[in-house]
């Protein structure tokens, strides 16, 4: 198994002097964020801000869908987990 590096470990990024790793888009949403245990989570948006993904270090992943009124029709997860709103015509 290949062993990956976090962007934290690439960057070799000092946790003691700067804190955690975090990487904003230039929007201000959390793009990523990495602890000094290696720990790391990381987000995706939708083009209205909305989150469409997210993932961590643990294996967990979440992806959501939303309606024209922001309301999320769409939940999909690694436990298993669904929750779907949505109708027949936007599927």
């Amino acid at each position: 198994m290949e062993n990956k590096k976090t962007i934290g470990q690439w960057l070799k990024w000092d946790f003691k002097t700067n804190g955690n790793l975090e990487i904003i888009s230039k929007n201000g949403r959390e793009l990523y964020l990495e602890d000094s245990e290696g720990h790391w989570s990381r987000f995706e948006y939708d083009s209205k801000g909305l989150e469409i993904y997210q993932e961590d270090s643990d294996g967990y992943w979440a992806k959501m869908e939303w309606d024209s009124e922001f309301n999320q029709s769409y939940f999909e997860d690694s436990k298993g987990r669904i929750i779907d709103k949505r109708t027949p015509e936007t599927i």
